[in-house]
């Protein structure tokens, strides 16, 4: 009886060791993370405001460099569609990740470094963090339902060219 089902598993390991059986492992919840700033960088450089607003909650806010609070997805959509036909419209946009950290469960904290590049003017109130550069500290909350990371909140704040000598 031994022999039969050492013979049975054998015949049995190749099915499990074959590609065609492979799966892929689910995404890390910091591999879904750095998805969507990559999505967000797409979108940006698209200027594809409803793919930008995709990653934001329905209830999310926004509060931009202008210090502007935007509440919802739809009025997330409305500003930057009214940029990206304006100020920056042609922009790029490029990011680094500085820090994801996890503070509760299903909660999430990504603080990001951005540029934006290509921009003939800015708007009223800002100004070039150096020439031909914008660059900002964005930070997002983000928080995980059902499986699907969201955008919750966003604050980005503009990087000014002096720096503040503290001693």
């Amino acid at each position: 009886m031994n022999s039969i089902l050492a013979a049975a598993a054998l015949l049995l390991v190749p099915a499990y060791l074959s590609p065609a059986a492979e799966t892929s492992a689910p995404l890390t919840s910091t591999e879904q993370i750095q998805q969507i700033i990559a999505h967000q960088l797409d979108s940006w450089n698209r200027n594809d405001a409803a793919a930008w607003a995709s990653d934001y909650s329905t209830l999310a806010t926004f509060i931009n460099v202008r210090g502007d609070v935007v509440k919802g997805r739809e009025a997330i959509e409305k500003i930057h569609a009214f940029i990206f036909q304006g100020p920056y419209k042609g922009t790029r946009l490029s990011a680094s990740i500085d820090t994801i950290e996890y503070p509760a469960p299903h909660v999430a904290i990504a603080d990001i470094t951005s540029e934006v590049s290509g921009f003939a003017t800015l708007p009223p109130g800002l100004t070039p963090t150096e020439p031909g550069i914008f660059r900002t500290r964005l930070k997002y909350i983000l928080v995980e339902e059902a499986g699907t990371w969201r955008i919750a909140a966003a604050q980005n704040t503009a990087v000014s060219p002096t720096r503040m000598d503290v001693k």
